[in-house]
């Protein structure tokens, strides 16, 4: 764990000054393309503060193969490694720190006399973020008017930070930090600290369909897009129950279809989006099955310079299916509603080009 104080005007003049001296850092990148119609590529880069040990290092490996000119094959993978607080065990860091930023870095102890709040949080030191990815896929242009784009991915967050806190320090406060003999408080704003959350793995993939139409009634164009998504969170070592956090407001999986017509001084527009089922809280019985939601477009162009819209999005209004008759203050449909659409949504717009 790790924990930050903000300090006021006197602190944010201290902080610029010595982040000016330590702005020095090495970095090293590879980058390699080998020939066509495979492409390999490979790049490494670490940066290092010089003064501080701040460090962060990536790396990737992509490739591409064009098996002819439908089909293309494509393949990444990266990871990183990001340790952009120093930690707490580096005593000569926490005293240069502390004499010369706006940002103070010390054990918790003296904080937990007056946030008890903290204490779920502390008892191991922080560890570094390792985010990694891996996504393959393809490109295939199945004919003339018809392209498909379908990838797979597999991502991971090891040791992922948040930041909690953001509370503002009182005069109280302060003397306890003082007495623990905590330099330069006198000054202090606000207080931060820093933990790791559960190990997050999502895997899924994505789907991506395009068709173009010529034909005498006009042009019509029409698209799909698929999202599956799945998400595991590494269980606790205190056994707390991580499986609504797998789950909040966090469909499995969800899609958009769309069509586009155009004849003439015409152009309909239509997009009909899916949302699987998800929860937004247990405690409320916040259960949402799954939902469809409809817009509706159509324009029309009375010259160069003059268009006239009409349009209604959730035209049919759709209403959530919850358990829960618990509604946001002010609204007539629940606030946890995917498409962030209160109720049907109609307008009429009038563009004149000058």
């Amino acid at each position: 764990m790790r924990i930050q104080i903000r300090e006021g005007i006197a602190g944010v003049l201290r902080m610029l000054l010595h982040r000016a001296k330590i702005s020095v850092c090495t970095a090293a990148t590879l980058l390699a393309v080998v020939f066509t119609p495979a492409t390999l590529g490979a790049a490494q880069e670490s940066q290092r503060a010089i003064e501080t040990s701040v460090f962060r290092n990536s790396g990737t490996i992509s490739a591409q193969i064009e098996f002819n000119d439908h089909f293309t094959t494509r393949f990444t993978a990266s990871k990183r490694l990001h340790g952009a607080v120093p930690t707490q065990t580096d005593h000569d860091i926490l005293r240069r720190v502390i004499s010369n930023t706006g940002s103070i870095l010390f054990e918790p102890d003296p904080i937990t006399q007056f946030d008890q709040d903290m204490s779920i949080h502390i008892g191991q030191e922080s560890n570094d973020t390792q985010p990694r990815n891996i996504s393959f896929g393809f490109v295939w242009d199945v004919t003339s008017d018809l392209n498909v784009t379908l990838d797979y991915f597999d991502m991971e967050v090891i040791n992922p930070t948040s930041q909690y806190g953001g509370k503002q320090v009182s005069t109280s406060d302060i003397v306890i930090l003082q007495n623990a003999v905590i330099p330069e408080t006198g000054n202090l704003m606000e207080y931060s600290f820093y933990s790791n959350d559960p190990n997050a793995t999502s895997r899924g993939f994505d789907l991506v369909a395009t068709y173009a139409l010529n034909w005498s009634l006009g042009k019509t164009d029409l698209n799909l897009a698929y999202n599956m998504t799945h998400t595991d969170l590494e269980a606790l070592s205190n056994g707390a129950d991580l499986s609504f956090e797998q789950k909040i407001a966090l469909p499995d999986s969800h899609w958009y279809l769309s069509g586009v017509h155009s004849i003439g001084n015409w152009k309909l527009l239509a997009r009909l989006s899916y949302y699987s089922e998800w929860i937004e809280a247990p405690v409320n019985e916040m259960n949402f099955d799954d939902e469809y939601v409809l817009d509706v477009e159509a324009s029309y162009r009375f010259s160069d310079r003059y268009t006239i819209t009409v349009g209604a999005q959730n035209v049919l209004e759709d209403v959530l299916n919850s358990d829960s008759s618990i509604l946001s203050k002010g609204s007539t449909y629940h606030s946890a509603v995917q498409n962030t659409q209160n109720g049907g949504y109609y307008y009429t717009q009038v563009r004149i080009e000058l």
